[in-house]
């Protein structure tokens, strides 16, 4: 087997036209380095896959005959890559100003403290909006406990403040699975994704294992776009979110997740639920009851579908996912 440089791994979900754009700026810029893309498609039914093998013959096209989800579908690719290092890269982003020669020459060149990077997102206007707090939150339940809603919305009115990003190159506590570059020993000894995760915090369990033995990196001189959210129907995927994010929490151990559903359901919807009372404007309103709905609805699939099955690692038959995907 001929060993290259990099495999480049792209999930495609019914996002033909971003899988074609993504591809042609990486062939546009990226040089100097011997590479292959990997496009796993899960089932896609906008478009016939083929077409992408058509418009690109050298990519490896891997066919899902369901939508196995995020997870598992870079899971599929990892493990069909030929690549020294594997970079997992959304099929919405836009490589710019050589930004992955750019990543692979310094994780090489850092080889030996460096294990897993990312780079700055940016947005269609060309500006950050990652803020600083997700690369090195915590994940720890007390977070989640003083993120309360009310508690969150009083803060912003006494003192407002601007977002805060990451202004330099550091390590990291978290990683985006957008732009995901690391050592192909990190995926053999981790295991990749967890495959009980469908879609949403996939990369946030794998980042907390792979922190047990390797480092995670921030390369904030290299930069590329994100066009977030549009390789996914908005509303239900957030429902998809916040079920996801219980099974984080139950990944975590059981007793936190009974501290999860305690303060969800005791602290937060209530507190949603007044705030939806309060609220003079209609938009403000429609967005906090509609925590209330997405939290009463998931309540069944937090008491008996999470639980269902044991917490370690790659528990479930199928990934969990809402019964409309």
């Amino acid at each position: 087997m001929i060993l290259l440089d990099l495999s480049i791994i792209i999930v495609n979900y019914n996002t033909f036209n971003l899988t074609v754009q993504c591809i042609n700026s990486i062939l546009v810029e990226t040089t100097g380095i011997n590479y292959e893309i990997i496009v796993v498609d899960n089932a896609s039914t906008d478009q016939n896959v083929e077409d992408l093998k058509f418009e690109f013959p050298t990519i490896q096209l891997i066919k899902n005959t369901t939508n196995a989800g995020f997870g598992i579908a870079n899971n599929m690719g990892m493990k069909a890559a030929k690549g020294n290092c594997i970079l997992l890269l959304n099929s919405d982003t836009i490589i710019i100003d050589k930004g992955i020669t750019k990543s692979l020459a310094y994780l090489q060149q850092h080889t030996s403290t460096i294990d897993v990077l990312t780079c700055q997102q940016l947005n269609e206007e060309g500006k950050p909006f990652m803020p600083k707090s997700f690369y090195f939150k915590s994940n720890h339940i007390f977070q989640y406990l003083v993120q309360n809603p009310i508690v969150e919305l009083i803060k912003s009115k006494i003192n407002p403040t601007k977002t805060s990003f990451i202004t330099s190159n550091t390590f990291v506590e978290n990683l985006s699975g957008a732009f995901m570059l690391l050592k192909k020993e990190v995926f053999e000894k981790t295991n990749g994704f967890d495959p009980d995760f469908f879609i949403y915090y996939e990369e946030t369990e794998w980042c907390m294992r792979i922190k047990k033995q390797f480092k995670l990196f921030y390369l904030h001189d290299v930069n590329f776009i994100h066009l977030h959210g549009k390789s996914a129907p908005r509303l239900i995927m957030q429902k998809q979110m916040h079920l996801s994010g219980g099974l984080f929490w139950y990944k975590k151990g059981y007793f936190t997740y009974f501290l999860f559903l305690f303060i969800s359901y005791i602290f937060y919807l209530p507190s949603w639920f007044l705030l939806t009372l309060i609220s003079l404007k209609p938009a403000t309103r429609n967005h906090f009851f509609k925590y209330v709905k997405i939290y009463v609805n998931l309540l069944p699939y937090f008491l008996f579908q999470i639980p269902k099955h044991r917490n370690g690692f790659h528990q479930r038959k199928e990934s969990l996912k809402l019964f409309q995907l």
